[in-house]
C-alpha cells in the first residue's frame, strides 16, 4: 500500500517529503471538518429520524483525527525522511508511527462504543419492547475493549499468546459472576406481564 506513495516521494528530500505529507494531512482535515461533514449535516438535519445524527456526531473526531495523524504515521515510512534523521528507524516507529496508530485505533474504538451506546439509550427512550439493549450495549462495550486492546498489542508487536491463558481464567471467573444477573434478568422477563410465560 504504501509503495506508490514510496514512489511519489522518492524524488523528494527528507525535508520537503515531510512538508508535502504534513500539509496534505492538514488540508484533508480541514476538507472533512468543513467540507464533508458539514454537507453531512445540512442532510441529515432535513431527515425525520436521530439516529443519522448520533451516528454523524460521534464520527467527526475520529474521521479528523485519523485524517490529521496519518501523515505522522506515513512520515515514519518514507525512505528519504527515515534515511536523513538522526533516530534509528526502530526509534521513529516507537515515538512517532505507533503512537499515531495508537491514538487513531482508540479514537475509533472510543467513537464506536459511545456511537452504539446512545443509539441503545434513543431506542430505550422511544419506547417498546427491547429488554435486551442494555444486555447488547454491555456485550458491545466489552468487544470494542476487547478489539482495540488487541489491535493495539498488535500495532507494539506484543505476544499474546501468554495473555489469552489469563484471559480464558479471566472469562471464566466472568461468566461465574455473571451468572445470578444474567438469571434475574431472564426470570423478570418471564414474570412480567405480557412476557413469554403468558404467551403459554
Amino acid at each position: 500500500m504504501l509503495g506508490p506513495l514510496a514512489d511519489a516521494l522518492a524524488g523528494l528530500s527528507a525535508v520537503e517529503a515531510t512538508v508535502a505529507l504534513l500539509l496534505v494531512s492538514v488540508v484533508a482535515a480541514l476538507a472533512l471538518e468543513f467540507v464533508v461533514l458539514r454537507t453531512a449535516r445540512r442532510y441529515v438535519v432535513h431527515t425525520d429520524s436521530a439516529y443519522d445524527d448520533i451516528v454523524l456526531s460521534e464520527l467527526r473526531a475520529p474521521l479528523v483525527v485519523t485524517a490529521a495523524l496519518a501523515g505522522v504515521f506515513l512520515l515514519t515510512q518514507v525512505p528519504a525522511v527515515r534515511a536523513s534523521t538522526v533516530f534509528p528507524s526502530e526509534t521513529l516507529d516507537t515515538f512517532f508511527g505507533r503512537p499515531s496508530i495508537s491514538v487513531i485505533v482508540v479514537v475509533w474504538a472510543y467513537a464506536a462504543n459511545r456511537a452504539v451506546n446512545r443509539l441503545v439509550e434513543r431506542v430505550n427512550d422511544e419506547g417498546g419492547r427491547f429488554d435486551f439493549a442494555p444486555v447488547f450495549s454491555n456485550v458491545w462495550t466489552l468487544v470494542v475493549l476487547l478489539g482495540g486492546a488487541a489491535t493495539l498489542l498488535y500495532v507494539w508487536d506484543i505476544e499474546v499468546t501468554p495473555l489469552l491463558g489469563a484471559a480464558g481464567v479471566a472469562g471464566i471467573a466472568v461468566g461465574f459472576a455473571a451468572k445470578d444477573t444474567v438469571a434475574n434478568f431472564f426470570g423478570r422477563r418471564r414474570a412480567t406481564p405480557g412476557g413469554p410465560s403468558d404467551a403459554v
